[in-house]
């Protein structure tokens, strides 16, 4: 546990430490929660990253490259293609 004291305008500094293992860098957005009497603050992301992160080790999971994404695509298009318009 780190000790932080605020500064003026009510800064606090986030140890280096945990702004490396939380990936957080100058400027990086950040969520502050009130949760009782105790301050939470979490790294900020957007649903998008989140999903991306969970396709990303789906991927892994299933040894999938992104050629192999694209190539699936192709097809799935080509198919829907052919029993929407016959082509």
């Amino acid at each position: 546990m780190a000790l932080l004291r605020i500064r003026g305008r009510g800064q606090v500094t986030i140890p280096a430490q945990y702004r490396k293992l939380l990936h957080l860098e100058e400027d990086a957005p950040v969520n502050l929660v009130l949760i009782g009497e105790t301050l939470v603050i979490t790294p900020y992301r957007t649903r998008g990253e989140e999903l991306a992160k969970k396709f990303e080790k789906a991927m892994k999971r299933e040894s999938l490259s992104f050629e192999d994404l694209l190539n699936d695509l192709k097809r799935i298009r080509k198919e829907h293609t052919q029993t929407k318009y016959g082509l």
